[in-house]
């Protein structure tokens, strides 16, 4: 792919790059950052880009290369010069969720790191867990027990929400 080729693409890849941005890194701060170092490196290096995956998940693996590479983007961290009053996104509601869309979300949430991105990446953004192992560079054999162990742990939290919903009616 041709710089000029990529640069057409580019603006309608944009919405959903900010929008993996803003999940992988959980506030507006560091997902502005790691949008930001996606879209330099692609353009800088888009003479390296193979095809081997689509435009749009060649940026969600150099996002999350970025975000596993930096230690400043994990959650908790502040961000230098952050911009002014940014909303955060992704924190503990102060609530007992009421539907079940906030379960899931925050289902999700809880997971440890590498599951929960994976999970964004196949059950979100709709990549194969194929697709998913390339944009990770993991073999597809820990993406698929990554997928399971996620699976398992949100299930595992859904069963005991609905186990003591039984117990607390009967």
């Amino acid at each position: 792919m041709t710089a000029i080729e990529f640069a057409s693409i580019f603006p309608s890849l944009l919405p959903r790059v900010w929008a993996f941005a803003l999940r992988v890194a959980g506030d507006q701060d560091h997902a502005e950052i790691l949008a930001h170092r996606a879209c330099n490196q692609a353009v800088e290096q888009v003479h390296q880009f193979d095809g081997g995956i689509t435009p749009l998940y060649w940026l969600y693996s150099i996002i999350y290369e970025s975000w596993t590479r930096d230690e400043s983007l994990r959650p908790g961290k502040e961000v230098s010069n952050p911009q002014p009053k940014a909303i955060r996104f992704f924190t503990k509601p102060l609530h007992e969720p009421a539907t079940m869309e906030e379960r899931i979300v925050n289902a999700v949430q809880e997971l440890p790191e590498v599951h929960r991105v994976l999970m964004l990446l196949i059950a979100v953004e709709g990549l194969t867990c194929i697709e998913a192992s390339v944009v990770l560079r993991l073999p597809i054999e820990t993406v698929l027990c990554r997928l399971s162990a996620a699976r398992q742990t949100i299930g595992s939290k859904f069963s005991q929400h609905y186990t003591n919903v039984r117990s607390a009616s009967a």
